[in-house]
C-alpha cells in the first residue's frame, strides 16, 4: 500500500515540478507547452508512441524509409526503430475505453509504475533481504534522480515489471506467469529476449543445475527439459516479429536498420565512451563508467543470471555508438538497484538521503519537460 501511495504522490510532484517550471522558466526554453495532468508525461520518443498506436507500423518498399542518418538535418525516421509491445498494451486500453493516446497511457502509466515497483519488493523481499531493506532499496529505485522515466509514457516501466514479475514467477514457480513474462519482455526491447534468458539461467539456478560458474549435468531431469522448453517462447515470438517486420519492410531486422536514423551503428561498447562532444553525452559516458565499476566491484556478489541481467543492460545501448539514453537504459538494471540500496541503508540519516535524492529528481526533470537532450 505504501509503495502504491508513494507512486501517486510522484505523479502529483511531477504535475507540480511542470506547474511551477512553466509559470518561471523562460519562454523560449519551453518548446512544448502542454504541462497539463497528463501533458506533462508526454515528451520526447512518447510521441513515436503515440504515432505507432494512432497509425501502427508503416508499410516500407525502400530500405532508406527505414532510416537515413543525414547531415544538416536531412534525417530520416522511422517507427520501426520501436518494439511493439507497449503501443500494443496502449492501443488495447484505448480501444477498450476510448481514450485518446494521452489518457490512455497515462493510466498505463500509472498500472505499470505500481506493478513495477511492487514487482521488484516482492521479489527483493522474497528472494534477497527482509522487508526493511526490500522496501528501501524500491524507494531507492523511485527517487532516484533519472527514474522519472518509470512514470513517462516510455517503456522502462513495462519493461522492469516485466522482469520483476518474470523472475518472481520463477522463484515462486508459476509457470504461467514466466511464460507471459518471457512473451512481452522479448517484445518490449531488444535486449529483452537476453533478459529473458538470463531469467531462464535463474530458473535453472534455482533447479540447481547451474552453481556458481558450475554447471551441472547430472541435475538435469524431465522437468528441467520441460521447463528450458518453456523458454524457447522467447525466440519464438522474436521469430513472428522478424517475419512481420518481413512483410511489411521487406527486411527481417527492420528495427536494427531504423537505428540508423538516430545514426547509430554498431560498435565496440567501450570505444563510445567520452567520443561526442555535447555536455549530456559526456555526463552520460561518466555515468555508464561509475555504473561499470559499480558492477565490476560488485560481480562476487551476485549469481551468474543477474551479472547477465547487469551487463547486457549495461554494454548492450553502448554498442548502438552512441551514449544517449544511458541513465534511462541503466534505470531497468534492477540487481544494481538492490545493490545501491544495500548500500545506502547501511548509512545514517535516511530522511536526509530521500529528500536529496528528491530534490535532485525535481531539477533533472526540469530537462525532461523542456525536452533537453539531457532528458533522452
Amino acid at each position: 500500500m505504501k509503495i502504491i501511495v508513494i507512486v501517486l504522490l510522484l505523479k502529483f510532484f511531477y504535475v507540480a515540478v511542470g506547474f511551477v517550471a512553466n509559470q518561471i522558466l523562460p519562454e523560449n526554453m519551453i518548446a512544448n507547452k502542454n504541462c497539463s495532468v497528463v501533458g506533462i508525461f508526454q515528451r520526447n520518443d512518447s510521441y513515436w508512441y503515440e504515432k505507432i498506436v494512432v497509425n501502427g507500423y508503416p508499410k516500407v518498399t525502400e530500405k532508406e524509409e527505414l532510416g537515413v542518418c543525414g547531415h544538416y538535418g536531412a534525417y530520416v525516421q522511422s517507427s520501426w526503430a520501436f518494439f511493439p509491445a507497449y503501443p500494443i498494451l496502449i492501443k488495447t486500453v484505448s480501444t477498450v475505453t476510448g481514450f485518446e493516446f494521452p489518457l490512455a497511457a497515462f493510466v498505463i502509466s500509472f498500472l505499470l509504475s505500481i506493478a513495477a515497483f511492487c514487482g521488484f519488493y516482492l521479489f527483493l523481499k522474497e528472494f534477497w533481504c527482509n522487508a526493511q531493506v526490500a522496501f528501501f532499496s524500491t524507494v531507492i529505485l523511485m527517487l532516484w534522480p533519472f527514474h522519472y522515466y518509470f512514470s513517462m509514457y516510455y517503456t522502462e516501466a513495462l519493461f522492469i515489471a516485466t522482469t520483476m514479475w518474470g523472475f518472481w514467477a520463477v522463484n515462486r514457480k508459476k509457470w504461467w506467469l514466466v511464460a507471459i513474462s518471457v512473451v512481452i519482455i522479448t517484445l518490449v526491447r531488444p535486449n529483452g529476449l537476453l533478459v529473458a534468458f538470463a531469467m531462464y539461467l535463474f530458473s535453472l539456478e534455482q533447479m540447481g543445475v547451474i552453481n556458481g560458474l558450475k554447471f551441472s549435468f547430472s541435475k538435469i531431469n524431465k522437468e528441467v527439459i520441460i521447463k528450458s522448453f518453456l523458454f524457447l517462447l522467447g525466440p519464438l515470438t522474436l521469430a513472428f516479429y522478424c517475419l512481420y517486420q518481413y512483410q511489411m519492410t521487406g527486411f527481417w531486422n527492420a528495427y536494427a536498420i531504423a537505428q540508423i536514423g538516430w545514426c547509430r551503428t554498431w560498435v565496440f561498447p567501450l570505444k563510445v565512451l567520452f567520443t561526442q562532444h555535447e555536455y549530456s553525452l559526456y555526463f552520460n559516458s561518466l555515468y555508464a563508467v561509475i555504473a561499470i565499476v559499480f558492477a565490476v566491484l560488485n560481480i562476487k556478489k551476485l549469481s551468474l543470471s543477474f551479472n547477465i541481467v547487469i551487463w547486457v543492460g549495461l554494454l548492450l545501448p553502448l554498442s548502438y555508438g552512441s551514449t544517449v539514453s544511458v541513465p534511462r537504459f541503466i534505470s531497468v538494471i534492477f540487481p544494481l538497484w538492490y545493490i545501491v540500496g544495500l548500500y545506502l541503508y547501511k548509512l545514517p540519516y535516511r530522511k536526509l538521503i530521500y529528500v536529496s535524492l528528491l530534490s535532485a529528481h525535481a531539477i533533472v526533470f526540469i530537462f525532461w519537460i523542456i525536452e533537453n537532450p539531457f532528458s533522452y
